[in-house]
Parts: C-alpha cells; sequence; structure tokens
C-alpha cells in the first residue's frame, strides 16, 4: 500500500509478456548488454621532433587513474628496429630519466639505438593496480621515423653522374 492505494504486482512469465499486456504465448526475443569501463589510462609518447639517425628517442608513458597520475607502477617498451632488432627496456619515474619528478606517475628513458633508418615500432606496456587496489594493465603502440643521413657525392667527376657525356647522344 502507497499512499493509501493498494497496487498489484503482475505475474511474468519468463521469457513471455506479462499476462496482463497480450493475449499472446510466442516467446520474446531479448539480449543483454553488460558494459564496463576503467579509467586507468597509458599515454605513451615519443620525441615529437624529427629525428635522424643516431639522435636519441625520448620514451614517455604518463599512467592517470581518473585524470590523477599513478606512481608505483612497472611501465616497459618493447622496441623494435625497421629490420626487426628488439630491445627491452623500463621506463623508470625516478625523476632522473627525463621523466619528471620522482615518483609523479610520468616514467621514461631515453633509447639510444637510432643508427637504422626506417619506422620504429614502441610498444609501451603498463602494469600496477587501481586505487581500489584491483591489477590493471594496458599496452598502447607507437611509431616513430628515424631519417637516415644523406651521402655526399663523390668528390672530382661529373656531379650528374655522367662523366661529361651528353645524354643526348649516347
Amino acid at each position: 500500500v502507497i499512499f493509501g492505494r493498494s497496487f498489484r504486482r503482475p505475474r511474468v512469465l519468463t521469457g513471455r509478456m506479462p499476462a496482463d499486456c497480450g493475449s499472446t504465448n510466442d516467446p520474446i526475443n531479448y539480449g543483454i548488454a553488460i558494459g564496463a569501463g576503467s579509467n586507468f589510462r597509458l599515454q605513451p609518447y615519443v620525441t615529437p621532433a624529427p629525428v635522424k639517425g643516431g639522435d636519441p628517442i625520448l620514451l614517455t608513458g604518463v599512467i592517470t587513474e581518473a585524470g590523477l597520475q599513478t606512481p608505483g607502477c612497472t611501465v616497459t617498451v618493447e622496441a623494435r628496429s625497421p629490420s626487426g632488432q628488439v630491445w627491452s627496456l623500463n621506463l623508470p619515474d625516478d625523476g632522473q630519466h627525463q621523466d619528471g619528478e620522482a615518483e609523479d606517475g610520468e616514467y621514461a628513458r631515453l633509447f639510444t639505438r637510432t643508427q637504422e633508418a626506417g619506422s620504429y615500432t614502441f610498444t609501451f606496456r603498463a602494469k600496477g593496480l587501481s586505487r581500489d587496489r584491483e591489477p590493471v594493465s594496458r599496452e598502447a603502440v607507437l611509431s616513430k621515423y628515424v631519417e637516415g643521413s644523406i651521402g655526399q657525392p663523390p668528390s672530382g667527376g661529373d656531379p650528374g653522374g655522367l662523366d661529361g657525356r651528353d645524354p643526348k647522344r649516347d
């Protein structure tokens, strides 16, 4: 009884319309969708400026939850060269590797093996605990192109490579 009125709960048949809604006994198709979300984020960064062969690339991973930086995580990067060579790197959060202050949720390290020209692929992986103390892992992939050096033309001779010959006559 609510506000002096009595209500009768309708009888519901599983998989069918309530008895008072229609006179059909045909089953009704239905679906259920469940979603889950998380505010735990890994935001990876690489040096934004052009990189030439031999120049370092700064790898940075910022870990946040609900917009707040999250220290105490483990962040690793798998670096793959254009020829397929692979290196594994740990990104510290100690304030000594261009990562901001110690224990501030910003993890970084310089990658220095950039002698080969081409596209390098960096797979960032972060593992840590959420504010609810639940284990969380995140992964992100970025690429960076390393420019090769342009060689100097050979000294002496013809810079056009024709050794003084007229291309119209050859």
